[in-house]
């Protein structure tokens, strides 16, 4: 299915979301996100799951969703605040464009409810 999230039509089986993941979304540099979380945690009750490639990008990203008017209610338990990923990825990349921070894939996630 292509599109953004809160557009799609989505229908049978992937019409009610269990959960709702995304790898690297970058939320931090995209207002769109506002209401595909919206529709994932109001509209499915779904938890929404989110990767980042480290702390510094995890931190934006939780700061641009309190931005989109996402408070701190919505990391409680059974959610959670940015923590480091046990499943990410073993190594990382380092990027010119971040001071050479190291960049790993899903380093980092977190969970809205």
């Amino acid at each position: 299915v292509a599109g953004l999230y809160h557009e799609v039509n989505l229908v049978g089986p992937l019409a009610k979301a269990d959960a709702v993941i995304s790898y690297q979304p970058g939320i931090w540099g995209y207002e769109s996100w506002g209401p595909s979380v919206k529709r994932a945690l109001d509209d499915f009750e779904a938890p929404f799951i989110f990767t980042s490639y480290n702390y510094p990008e995890a931190d934006l990203d939780a700061d641009k969703l309190q931005e989109l008017q996402f408070d701190e209610a919505y990391w409680n338990s059974p959610g959670w605040t940015a923590e480091k990923n046990p499943f990410s990825a073993h190594t990382g990349r380092t990027c010119a464009v971040n001071d050479g921070t190291p960049l790993t894939e899903q380093d980092w996630w977190q969970c809205l409810v």
